[in-house]
């Protein structure tokens, strides 16, 4: 899924729109027509870790699990990442994003930094189940019908949460969620295994479907990598040390258990 090209201009001025079904993210999100690829793409605030992440993953199996990376463009004087609209010719797209993981902040930010982020994903599935919502919205005739947000998602119990997913999820689709999902972790294994310093700090699972369509497959994948690494060694970070262990993996594996056997479900070992 990789472009040819790693960097695209804009060169016949394509439309540039806000994006409306935002959920989390770090700034706005904007959406354009990629017309050297003929694709819809969102074009979001550039971070060098995420581009850099991009770039490396695009060479491994992970990148079936990733939106289409298209490289990079200006617009009014800013950078932006561009990436595939997984959203594209949907008329209602339902969309879940979840924070993975137990670590949001990067190797070496401000103590107060690190515990104000702590702090606020205190209450939430995070601390012990390295998962949580950050926007989970349905969609029916082009219309919002029942949102969770990110408040939601800081104080929401287990309970809570695994209840909210088995009515985002519908029934007819949970067996191809599974198995989709299972696969990023196959993926995301094989990655980590290549790139034993890489970590997922702050990346979330998006979820995508079109309830107006039920012939329309199921999107999954990775997104939001501002903060992560490709080698955490290189920024000071120790790969036998678990303070820098990001626990992608084991959020993932709760999501799978909550529709396989939530008796299975795992808490983050101290």
């Amino acid at each position: 899924m990789q472009c040819d090209k790693p960097s695209v201009r804009n060169e016949k001025k394509d439309e540039v729109m806000t994006l409306n079904t935002q959920g989390g993210g770090h700034g706005q999100l904007l959406v354009t027509k990629n017309s050297h690829l003929g694709i819809d793409c969102v074009a979001k605030p550039l971070f060098k870790h995420e581009n850099h992440f991009y770039r490396v993953m695009s060479k491994t199996p992970l990148v079936e699990c990733l939106p289409r990376y298209c490289g990079k463009t200006e617009y009014n004087g800013n950078e932006y990442l561009l990436i595939e609209d997984l959203t594209s010719g949907m008329t209602s797209p339902c969309i879940a994003d979840l924070k993975l993981g137990t670590r949001s902040f990067e190797i070496g930010v401000p103590e107060s930094k690190k515990q104000k982020q702590l702090q606020n994903m205190s209450k939430s599935t995070t601390p012990k189940y390295a998962v949580r919502i950050i926007d989970v919205s349905l969609r029916k005739d082009g219309n919002v019908v029942k949102r969770w947000d990110r408040n939601y998602g800081k104080k929401a119990s287990l309970n809570s949460f695994i209840k909210s997913m088995h009515k985002f999820i519908p029934a007819n689709k949970k067996e191809e969620f599974v198995a989709k999902v299972e696969n990023v972790i196959n993926k995301l294994s094989i990655a980590k295994e290549m790139y034993p310093g890489s970590r997922l700090y702050s990346a979330s699972l998006l979820i995508v479907y079109d309830s107006d369509n039920n012939n329309t497959p199921m999107k999954v994948a990775l997104i939001d990598f501002a903060h992560a690494y490709c080698d955490i060694t290189k920024s000071g970070g120790k790969l036998d040390n678990r303070e820098f262990d990001d626990n992608t993996l084991l959020g993932l594996r709760n999501i799978v258990h909550i529709f396989t056997n939530p008796n299975e479900i795992e808490e983050r070992s101290n």
